[in-house]
């Protein structure tokens, strides 16, 4: 009798089990695979104009970016959590203005650029998740409008399914579907970034401002060392690259302008200035300042080529 208890609850917890089995796997496979990640909307603030915003972000989420034009396109440089992101457009996203949206879930972000178009807008749709940033798509639709010639705000509603983001705008807008993301373009981070200008031709060169008949700029050659022209004819400064990164050290100075700057005491391995690849024909220049090794201090870290630091350069072909 003893035994046949034990074969009793041996049967009992088989069915048991059996019954658990049944209600997984014959669960339709669509409801096993679809599952809805819903995002919700998080704050994004922005510095600038209404509209027309220089850098925007959240710093609790440690993400911000930055929007640059050069050459009539538009470059977005992102950071997040300590790393760095470019995105060079073909086009100019802000001509008529732009307005920022973020979202969250428990381990990703969207971000839409809303880029106003004459009549309507285009969507810039970015997904940020712990170690990358990828460009998901550029969607354009037509505004709709109210009885009064008002246009319908949205009322964003966004999920992600089945390696698709769907976003539902509401107030009579068709929603958008952008579909296979995990093949989305992913940025170049600053990690990836080719960081020897010897082997590098696209450093090769001369950089300026404001097209290349300007003088004021600089000069990489083909060893990597740069020359800095603040002044033509007049004062120049030659810096060598360090240990074939994208830092630049104090060499020499020259031209009659240099006269009154004691070059001993700024003659050391501290870097003065670093530059960036945004695109093959554009880089980001920043002036740190001469390191005065006696008083370990940065001296002279005023803007030097332009009016801003950093300062973006374009290639002379």
């Amino acid at each position: 009798m003893k035994y046949f208890k034990y074969i009793l609850l041996f049967l009992l917890f088989s069915s048991c089990k059996e019954k658990e089995s049944d209600v997984i796997c014959n669960q339709p496979k669509s409801e096993l695979k679809s599952i809805n990640k819903i995002y919700s909307q998080i704050s994004i603030d922005c510095e600038g104009k209404q509209f027309a915003p220089t850098k925007c972000g959240n710093k609790e989420e440690f993400f911000s970016y930055q929007f640059t034009l050069a050459n009539s396109k538009s470059l977005i440089k992102f950071n997040y959590k300590n790393k760095t992101f470019n995105h060079s457009l073909t086009e100019s996203i802000s001509e008529l203005g732009i307005n920022n949206f973020l979202f969250e879930n428990e381990s990703k972000m969207i971000l839409i650029i809303d880029s106003f178009l004459e009549y309507g807008h285009s969507f810039y749709v970015y997904q940020i998740t712990d170690d990358k940033i990828k460009f998901i798509s550029t969607t354009n639709f037509n505004s709709k409008f109210d009885n009064n010639e008002i246009e319908l705000r949205y009322k964003f509603n966004i999920s992600e399914n089945d390696n698709s983001v769907i976003i539902k705008l509401g107030n009579g807008y068709d929603d958008i579907k952008l579909s296979n993301i995990s093949n989305s373009y992913t940025l170049p981070s600053n990690e990836n970034i080719l960081l020897n200008p010897k082997s590098n031709s696209n450093l090769v060169g001369k950089w300026t401002t404001n097209g290349c008949e300007n003088p004021i700029g600089i000069t990489i050659n083909e060893k990597g060392d740069m020359v800095i022209c603040v002044d033509p004819n007049q004062y120049y400064i030659h810096l060598s690259n360090i240990k074939g990164g994208l830092k630049y050290k104090l060499n020499s100075f020259e031209g009659i302008g240099s006269k009154d700057v004691s070059s001993d005491i700024y003659l050391n391995d501290e870097a003065i200035v670093e530059i960036q690849m945004l695109d093959d024909n554009i880089i980001e220049f920043k002036w740190l300042g001469f390191y005065n090794k006696i008083s370990k201090h940065r001296q002279y870290t005023e803007q030097l080529i332009a009016n801003e630091n950093p300062v973006i350069l374009n290639k002379c072909n």
